[in-house]
C-alpha cells in the first residue's frame, strides 16, 4: 500500500525513498530528528511536484503552515530572535 501511495503521489518507488533515507541517514532533512511512531513524509514542491528531501511529522507541518514561502519562515524566525 506505501508502495502504490508514493508511486501514485510522488513518482517514487519504495527503493527511491528508501535511497533518499539513507542518504539522509534516516534522520529530518531539516531538524536531524525522526519520530519513532510514523515514517518520514515525502517534501515536494507543490509547483513543480519534484522531491525535496523526506520531513518529520513538525517540520513537514511547518512548511506547509507557512505555505512552502520562505519569506514567511524568516519572518517566523525573526520574530523568534526578537523575543527570545
Amino acid at each position: 500500500m506505501r508502495q502504490t501511495y508514493l508511486k501514485s503521489t510522488y513518482g517514487l518507488t519504495l527503493e527511491d525513498y528508501m535511497i533518499i533515507h539513507n542518504n539522509q541517514s534516516g534522520v529530518c532533512a531539516i531538524c536531524g530528528g525522526v519520530d519513532s511512531h510514523q515514517l518520514l513524509s515525502v517534501d515536494h514542491d507543490h509547483n513543480t511536484g519534484l522531491v525535496r528531501g523526506l520531513l518529520c511529522n513538525s517540520c513537514n507541518s511547518m512548511l506547509g503552515y507557512a505555505r512552502d514561502n520562505p519569506d514567511l519562515l524568516l519572518l517566523g524566525a525573526q520574530y523568534l530572535e526578537r523575543n527570545h
